[in-house]
Protein backbone atom coordinates (compact mmCIF):
# COMPACT_ATOMS: atom_id res chain seq x y z
CA UNK A 1 0.00 0.00 0.00
CA UNK A 2 1.26 3.49 -0.91
CA UNK A 3 0.78 5.31 2.40
CA UNK A 4 1.72 8.67 0.86
CA UNK A 5 -1.22 8.45 -1.53
CA UNK A 6 -3.61 7.37 1.22
CA UNK A 7 -2.35 10.16 3.45
CA UNK A 8 -2.86 12.72 0.69
CA UNK A 9 -6.43 11.56 0.10
CA UNK A 10 -7.34 11.72 3.78
CA UNK A 11 -5.64 15.05 4.34
CA UNK A 12 -7.44 16.43 1.28
CA UNK A 13 -10.76 15.35 2.79
CA UNK A 14 -9.75 16.83 6.13
CA UNK A 15 -8.85 20.17 4.53
CA UNK A 16 -12.05 20.33 2.52
CA UNK A 17 -14.06 19.92 5.74
CA UNK A 18 -12.11 22.63 7.58
CA UNK A 19 -11.64 25.07 4.71
CA UNK A 20 -14.94 26.86 5.27
CA UNK A 21 -14.14 27.26 8.95
CA UNK A 22 -10.66 28.51 8.13
CA UNK A 23 -12.05 31.05 5.65
CA UNK A 24 -14.41 32.43 8.24
CA UNK A 25 -12.01 32.51 11.19
CA UNK A 26 -8.79 33.44 9.38
CA UNK A 27 -10.28 35.57 6.58
CA UNK A 28 -8.29 33.99 3.78
CA UNK A 29 -7.71 36.07 0.72
CA UNK A 30 -9.73 35.35 -2.44
CA UNK A 31 -6.43 34.60 -4.21
CA UNK A 32 -5.76 31.72 -1.81
CA UNK A 33 -9.23 30.33 -2.35
CA UNK A 34 -8.81 30.35 -6.13
CA UNK A 35 -5.28 28.97 -5.96
CA UNK A 36 -6.33 26.16 -3.63
CA UNK A 37 -8.67 24.87 -6.32
CA UNK A 38 -6.06 24.60 -9.03
CA UNK A 39 -2.73 23.93 -7.33
CA UNK A 40 -1.60 20.53 -6.10
CA UNK A 41 -2.30 19.15 -2.65
CA UNK A 42 1.14 19.95 -1.25
CA UNK A 43 0.75 23.66 -2.03
CA UNK A 44 -2.68 23.66 -0.45
CA UNK A 45 -1.32 22.08 2.72
CA UNK A 46 1.52 24.59 2.89
CA UNK A 47 -0.86 27.54 2.45
CA UNK A 48 -3.26 26.04 4.92
CA UNK A 49 -0.61 25.70 7.64
CA UNK A 50 0.91 29.12 6.84
CA UNK A 51 -2.45 30.79 7.37
CA UNK A 52 -2.88 29.04 10.70
CA UNK A 53 0.54 30.18 11.84
CA UNK A 54 0.06 33.76 10.70
CA UNK A 55 -3.44 34.06 12.07
CA UNK A 56 -2.59 32.09 15.26
CA UNK A 57 -5.57 29.84 14.89
CA UNK A 58 -3.96 27.21 17.11
CA UNK A 59 -7.11 25.14 17.68
CA UNK A 60 -7.50 24.18 14.03
CA UNK A 61 -3.77 23.65 13.61
CA UNK A 62 -3.80 21.33 16.60
CA UNK A 63 -6.76 19.47 15.09
CA UNK A 64 -4.84 19.01 11.83
CA UNK A 65 -1.82 17.49 13.56
CA UNK A 66 -4.03 15.33 15.76
CA UNK A 67 -5.76 14.03 12.65
CA UNK A 68 -2.45 13.26 10.98
CA UNK A 69 -1.11 11.50 14.11
CA UNK A 70 -4.21 9.33 14.40
CA UNK A 71 -3.98 8.46 10.71
CA UNK A 72 -0.36 7.30 10.95
CA UNK A 73 -1.02 5.44 14.19
CA UNK A 74 -3.90 3.54 12.56
CA UNK A 75 -1.99 2.53 9.44
CA UNK A 76 1.15 1.71 11.42
CA UNK A 77 -0.91 -0.69 13.54
CA UNK A 78 -2.45 -2.25 10.44
CA UNK A 79 0.97 -2.78 8.91
CA UNK A 80 2.27 -4.43 12.09
CA UNK A 81 -0.88 -6.53 12.51
CA UNK A 82 -0.38 -7.86 9.00
CA UNK A 83 3.26 -8.63 9.76
CA UNK A 84 2.34 -10.39 13.03
CA UNK A 85 -0.39 -12.50 11.42
CA UNK A 86 2.00 -13.53 8.67
CA UNK A 87 4.52 -14.78 11.25
CA UNK A 88 1.91 -16.66 13.26
CA UNK A 89 0.15 -18.20 10.28
CA UNK A 90 3.47 -19.59 9.03
CA UNK A 91 4.83 -20.62 12.41
CA UNK A 92 5.78 -24.27 12.82
CA UNK A 93 6.33 -25.49 16.34
CA UNK A 94 9.53 -27.52 16.65
CA UNK A 95 10.11 -27.94 20.38
CA UNK A 96 13.26 -29.93 21.13
CA UNK A 97 13.90 -32.32 24.02
CA UNK A 98 16.49 -30.15 25.77
CA UNK A 99 16.19 -29.42 29.46
CA UNK A 100 15.41 -25.80 30.31
CA UNK A 101 18.67 -24.07 31.22
CA UNK A 102 17.93 -20.54 29.97
CA UNK A 103 14.72 -18.50 30.17
CA UNK A 104 13.55 -15.26 28.58
CA UNK A 105 10.64 -13.51 30.30
CA UNK A 106 8.37 -10.81 28.85
CA UNK A 107 6.24 -8.83 31.29
CA UNK A 108 3.87 -5.89 31.19
CA UNK A 109 4.81 -3.62 34.10
CA UNK A 110 1.26 -2.29 34.30
CA UNK A 111 0.07 -5.84 35.07
CA UNK A 112 2.93 -7.33 37.05
CA UNK A 113 6.20 -5.99 38.46
CA UNK A 114 7.36 -8.60 40.98
CA UNK A 115 10.61 -9.60 39.31
CA UNK A 116 11.89 -11.50 42.34
CA UNK A 117 8.89 -13.81 42.63
CA UNK A 118 8.97 -14.69 38.96
CA UNK A 119 12.73 -15.19 38.99
CA UNK A 120 12.32 -17.45 42.02
CA UNK A 121 9.95 -19.69 40.06
CA UNK A 122 12.77 -20.63 37.72
CA UNK A 123 15.66 -20.73 40.16
CA UNK A 124 13.60 -23.27 42.13
CA UNK A 125 13.35 -25.30 38.91
CA UNK A 126 17.14 -25.38 38.63
CA UNK A 127 17.71 -22.49 36.21
CA UNK A 128 20.82 -20.44 36.99
CA UNK A 129 19.90 -16.85 37.88
CA UNK A 130 22.37 -15.57 35.29
CA UNK A 131 20.43 -17.44 32.61
CA UNK A 132 17.17 -15.60 33.30
CA UNK A 133 16.55 -12.49 31.21
CA UNK A 134 13.64 -10.05 31.67
CA UNK A 135 12.25 -7.47 29.27
CA UNK A 136 9.42 -5.21 30.41
CA UNK A 137 6.78 -3.25 28.52
CA UNK A 138 5.90 0.27 29.68
CA UNK A 139 3.62 2.72 27.93
CA UNK A 140 6.04 5.59 28.53
CA UNK A 141 9.75 5.82 29.24
CA UNK A 142 10.37 5.64 32.98
CA UNK A 143 13.64 7.08 34.29
CA UNK A 144 13.11 5.42 37.67
CA UNK A 145 13.67 1.93 36.28
CA UNK A 146 16.98 0.46 37.38
CA UNK A 147 19.83 0.08 34.94
CA UNK A 148 19.56 -3.72 34.78
CA UNK A 149 15.98 -3.54 33.54
CA UNK A 150 15.55 -3.89 29.79
CA UNK A 151 12.31 -2.21 28.86
CA UNK A 152 10.52 -1.04 25.75
CA UNK A 153 7.74 1.37 24.82
CA UNK A 154 5.44 1.75 21.79
CA UNK A 155 7.93 4.30 20.42
CA UNK A 156 10.43 1.46 19.84
CA UNK A 157 8.18 0.00 17.13
CA UNK A 158 8.10 1.13 13.53
CA UNK A 159 6.30 -0.19 10.45
CA UNK A 160 6.16 -3.81 9.26
CA UNK A 161 7.41 -5.30 12.52
CA UNK A 162 10.58 -3.21 12.75
CA UNK A 163 11.95 -2.62 16.26
CA UNK A 164 14.56 0.06 16.97
CA UNK A 165 15.44 -1.01 20.53
CA UNK A 166 18.83 -2.78 20.56
CA UNK A 167 18.21 -4.68 23.81
CA UNK A 168 14.87 -5.99 22.59
CA UNK A 169 16.31 -7.14 19.26
CA UNK A 170 19.09 -8.92 21.15
CA UNK A 171 16.45 -10.57 23.35
CA UNK A 172 14.51 -11.69 20.26
CA UNK A 173 17.60 -13.21 18.67
CA UNK A 174 18.54 -15.19 21.80
CA UNK A 175 17.61 -18.85 21.50
CA UNK A 176 16.30 -19.35 25.02
CA UNK A 177 15.32 -22.86 26.03
CA UNK A 178 12.02 -21.33 27.13
CA UNK A 179 10.23 -18.03 26.59
CA UNK A 180 7.69 -16.97 29.22
CA UNK A 181 5.15 -14.43 27.98
CA UNK A 182 3.94 -13.42 31.42
CA UNK A 183 1.19 -11.02 30.45
CA UNK A 184 -2.55 -11.34 30.09
CA UNK A 185 -3.50 -8.19 28.18
CA UNK A 186 -3.68 -8.45 24.41
CA UNK A 187 -1.09 -5.79 23.53
CA UNK A 188 0.35 -5.75 20.05
CA UNK A 189 3.94 -4.87 21.04
CA UNK A 190 4.08 -7.73 23.54
CA UNK A 191 2.65 -10.19 21.04
CA UNK A 192 5.09 -9.06 18.37
CA UNK A 193 8.12 -9.79 20.56
CA UNK A 194 6.69 -13.17 21.52
CA UNK A 195 6.10 -14.02 17.86
CA UNK A 196 9.53 -12.83 16.69
CA UNK A 197 11.45 -14.53 19.50
CA UNK A 198 13.76 -17.37 18.46
CA UNK A 199 13.22 -19.18 21.75
CA UNK A 200 12.62 -22.90 21.38
CA UNK A 201 9.67 -23.40 23.73
CA UNK A 202 7.11 -20.61 24.20
CA UNK A 203 4.88 -20.56 27.28
CA UNK A 204 2.09 -18.04 27.82
CA UNK A 205 -0.61 -17.24 30.36
CA UNK A 206 -3.15 -15.87 27.89
CA UNK A 207 -5.15 -17.89 25.38
CA UNK A 208 -6.32 -14.84 23.43
CA UNK A 209 -4.19 -15.99 20.49
CA UNK A 210 -3.09 -19.60 20.84
CA UNK A 211 -0.81 -19.30 17.80
CA UNK A 212 1.69 -17.38 19.94
CA UNK A 213 2.58 -20.23 22.29
CA UNK A 214 3.48 -23.89 22.43
CA UNK A 215 1.97 -24.22 25.87
CA UNK A 216 -0.53 -22.08 27.83
CA UNK A 217 -1.30 -21.86 31.54
CA UNK A 218 -4.48 -19.80 31.44
CA UNK A 219 -4.34 -17.67 34.61
CA UNK A 220 -4.12 -14.03 35.62
CA UNK A 221 -0.61 -12.69 36.09
CA UNK A 222 -1.28 -11.99 39.78
CA UNK A 223 -1.60 -15.73 40.51
CA UNK A 224 2.14 -16.37 40.59
CA UNK A 225 1.89 -19.26 43.10
CA UNK A 226 -0.58 -21.15 40.92
CA UNK A 227 1.62 -20.49 37.89
CA UNK A 228 4.62 -21.97 39.70
CA UNK A 229 2.77 -25.16 40.69
CA UNK A 230 1.21 -25.71 37.26
CA UNK A 231 4.41 -24.92 35.38
CA UNK A 232 6.48 -27.35 37.43
CA UNK A 233 3.88 -30.09 36.98
CA UNK A 234 3.73 -29.75 33.22
CA UNK A 235 7.46 -29.28 32.68
CA UNK A 236 8.14 -32.46 34.62
CA UNK A 237 5.56 -34.25 32.50
CA UNK A 238 7.28 -32.99 29.36
CA UNK A 239 10.69 -33.93 30.84
CA UNK A 240 11.92 -30.36 30.39
CA UNK A 241 13.28 -30.13 33.95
Amino acid sequence: MNFKIVESILISEFISILLVSALNSCKLSPQLVIRSKIENLNSLIIDFIRVFIVKSNSSLLHLYYSFKYMFFKLFKKKSNDKYLNNILNNRKSSVNNNKIKSVGIIINLEEFNDYDSLRNVFTCLGVNENKIKFVAYVTEKDETLTSWDSYFTPLDFGWNGNISNYDINEFIETEFDALISYYDEDIHELNLITAKSKANFKIGISNKDQRLHDFIIDIKSSFIDIFKVELEKYLKGLKKI
